[in-house]
């Protein structure tokens, strides 16, 4: 077993083609004064396991089995808030505002659902320890994924050198469960959580209006699977040494 632990943070991704695009679609509080945050693509936790036996090794029809296994932390994701009148942030774009992360039910007035619901989603997105401030770039994180591989050489002795057939099955458990092996993330690494619709009146708290993913998220889950990766895959191939 081989652990690792990574810290990757970025003052802008460079994700896009255009200056613009790289400076509006950065998820921040102050789009004038960025700071360093976590990167889309932080790996935090890392556990890889190799095992790999050799049968028949003293004769020239050796075969080679070797199974690879892989357990991650799953990608970083950003909440937000959005408001269809204007930028929360001031930067003119209505899709890169910070969410602010109510202390208590006394902070906002609720509508389109209730306080029990955006408080067990700021629980459930790793938000507590954000409560009464704007919570930072990245500060929430997909699920753990994990992919089982495996790989099956077969030496065959010809005239010249030596032959190897191989057999290799990418996201193994996948083959036997289709509902092993899949990896969710949130698509463009953000999420809407509420939508901010002005101050009340009478009491001049903030009004969030509870996006689906809050409010009912058996039906609206944040989380997609990738259909390319999470399936099983194999591969059969040839090898000549001479």
């Amino acid at each position: 077993m081989c652990p690792t632990h990574g810290v990757t943070q970025v003052v802008n991704e460079g994700n896009s083609s255009r200056a613009s695009s790289n400076w509006r679609y950065m998820e921040t509080a102050d789009p004038n004064n960025m700071v360093l945050s976590r990167s889309d693509y932080e790996v935090r936790e890392r556990f890889n396991a190799l095992l790999s036996y050799r049968f028949n090794s003293s004769t020239q029809w050796a075969t080679t089995v070797t199974a690879f296994y892989n357990h991650q932390s799953g990608r970083p994701y950003s909440v937000l808030s959005y408001s269809s009148g204007y930028s929360l942030n001031g930067d003119d774009y209505r899709y890169n505002d910070l969410f602010y992360v109510p202390a208590s039910e006394d902070e906002v007035v609720i509508q389109g659902g209730t306080w029990e619901q955006l408080d067990a989603f700021i629980t459930s997105s790793g938000l507590d320890k954000y409560r009464g401030q704007i919570a930072p770039r990245n500060a929430s994180r997909g699920p753990w994924r994990h992919e089982l591989d495996l790989r099956v050489g077969q030496n065959i002795p010809v005239g010249y050198g030596n032959l190897e057939a191989t057999l290799e099955i990418a996201n193994l458990t996948n083959l036997f469960d289709s509902d092993a092996g899949h990896i969710r993330y949130v698509p463009f690494g953000n999420v809407q959580a509420v939508r901010y619709a002005g101050d009340q009146p009478d009491t001049g708290l903030p009004i969030y209006q509870l996006r689906y993913a809050v409010s009912n998220p058996e039906e609206y889950p944040i989380f997609e699977i990738d259909q390319i990766r999470s399936r099983w895959r194999a591969k059969i191939g040839l090898r000549w040494s001479f």
